[in-house]
């Protein structure tokens, strides 16, 4: 219909395309139909499940079909492995939001930090939104994702002895995996700029960093790490149950952090509260300014 001169004039404002239950059959001539359509924006796949769910690959097909949208939808369908899901979305030079529902993989959580330098070529510089439900792991893409968006950095994909990703990079990924338990059903993150906001986030971290001086080259860095767990009355509890021992080691990556800050919900008991309180600066322990606060955070992830 597009490529007919009688309605050729459709292509330039068809900005969104959603494809309900896909086949494995339909799938590439309906990945071919994105070329055609230079101002779509929005793609939605959702695939049928019955009786097998769809096995997506990274190849240039998919690539080319995706290289312009800013927002990508898919539903009911699997990958190869975890490295896979980050290649086709690092391609999408310009994506804003993801949002993933039963999307599955194999177990390839890329935990150890000599993996780092091969996982995908993006710079995930526009994110604004990450909603996953009911995936193999819905930290992982968030944890990737956002901690590249956090420490402006570009994954680059070359084998090199030593991980090409930077140090502060990496521990955000770890502090997602740590404090970010990967059982949770669902997870929504929303990148808002570094101003007070309502506690939609069922857990949330924020990263602030100061901009560079004027004419000046040296990298951004992080100043602030705060770790909210929503607006739960038994918040206290979640983070007295999580592993600090690793901690002290991570925030030793970012040399100009200036507070860690821990918000443990507004009913927290003054003994839980001091509980809380000794377990973690017991494990922090390197000069940095530690607050636990009684008190609710905003959803800022990144600033």
């Amino acid at each position: 219909m597009v490529r007919s001169p009688l309605s050729a004039w459709l292509a330039e404002h068809i900005i969104e395309l959603r494809f309900h239950y896909i086949i494995p059959l339909g799938y590439p001539l309906r990945t071919a139909l994105v070329r055609f359509l230079p101002a779509c924006r929005h793609i939605r796949h959702d695939f049928h499940d019955k009786p097998t769910c769809m096995l997506l690959s990274h190849n240039a097909a998919l690539k080319s079909s995706l290289w312009s949208i800013t927002s990508l939808t898919l539903i009911n369908c699997n990958f190869p492995s975890f490295r896979i899901v980050l290649r086709v979305l690092g391609d999408i030079t310009y994506l804003e939001k993801v949002a993933f529902w039963k999307i599955k993989w194999s177990n390839d959580q890329l935990t150890t930090a000599d993996t780092v330098s091969d996982v995908c070529t993006g710079a995930f510089s526009h994110i604004r939104s990450v909603e996953m439900d009911f995936c193999t792991n819905n930290m992982a893409v968030p944890a990737w994702i956002l901690a590249a968006a956090s420490t402006q950095h570009s994954f680059t994909r070359r084998r090199t002895p030593e991980p090409t990703a930077p140090a502060q990079t990496w521990a955000i990924i770890k502090l997602f995996q740590r404090f970010l338990g990967d059982s949770m059903y669902n997870s929504w993150f929303d990148v808002k700029e570094a101003t007070a906001g309502s506690d939609t986030a069922y857990i949330s971290v924020q990263v602030v960093k100061s901009a560079p001086a004027a004419n000046n080259n040296q990298a951004w860095s992080v100043r602030q790490i705060v770790l909210a767990y929503g607006p739960h009355k038994n918040s206290h509890a979640y983070f007295y149950s999580r592993d600090w021992s690793m901690i002290a080691s991570l925030l030793l990556a970012f040399s100009q952090l200036q507070q860690f800050q821990v918000l443990c919900g507004r009913n927290c008991s003054e003994k839980d509260f001091r509980l809380l309180s000794d377990k973690i600066a017991g494990a922090v322990n390197n000069g940095v300014r530690l607050l636990v606060t009684p008190q609710q955070a905003c959803s800022i992830l990144h600033g």
